[in-house]
């Protein structure tokens, strides 16, 4: 079992890694190095959301909902699968019951997100609509407030078992 957590650990840290790097390079260089949607932790207000579809060239939205939705795709299930196993593996019953749960949510909320980003990046942005960008940035503040709920959990939880280990 520790084999595959930590195997799990490293995969997913690679997968962001991977994420990171397209969504900065790739698709960065194709919006005038504005942020992604999904990285806009404290959301974004329509009138941001245009200025990004506006200067984010074709190439720069075929790479938003070509790889970097197929990467996106498989990276909330393997960051919600990991936080369990880390919860599960350094908590009680009740305690990782609670944080699982909240990863879960986090990984269901991102799957949401991306799915309204990609109907914003079939728009143009003139088409956006505010009830658009309002439900997308609310799906991408209320993933990251789940994600950061799951990862405290996750690294109180590791954090206690290795002063375990070295006390």
């Amino acid at each position: 079992m520790t084999r595959v957590f930590w195997g799990m650990v490293a995969l997913t840290a690679a997968w962001f890694v991977g994420i990171a790097v397209w969504s900065a390079l790739a698709i960065g260089a194709e919006a005038n190095w504005l942020p992604i949607f999904d990285v806009r932790a404290t959301g974004y207000s329509p009138e941001a959301a245009r200025d990004f579809l506006s200067v984010l060239s074709e190439q720069g939205r075929a790479r938003y909902l070509g790889p970097m939705r197929a990467l996106d795709t498989v990276f909330p299930a393997l960051l919600a699968v990991t936080l369990v196993l880390g919860v599960w593996r350094f908590f009680g019953r009740s305690v990782a019951i609670a944080f699982s749960v909240v990863a879960v949510l986090a990984a269901i909320l991102d799957y949401r997100e991306n799915a309204a980003i990609a109907d914003m990046l079939r728009l143009e942005p003139e088409a956006v609509t505010n009830e658009i960008v309002r439900t997308a940035s609310a799906l991408t503040m209320s993933k990251w407030a789940c994600y950061l709920v799951a990862l405290t959990g996750f690294a109180v939880g590791l954090i206690r078992s290795l002063r375990t280990k070295h006390a």
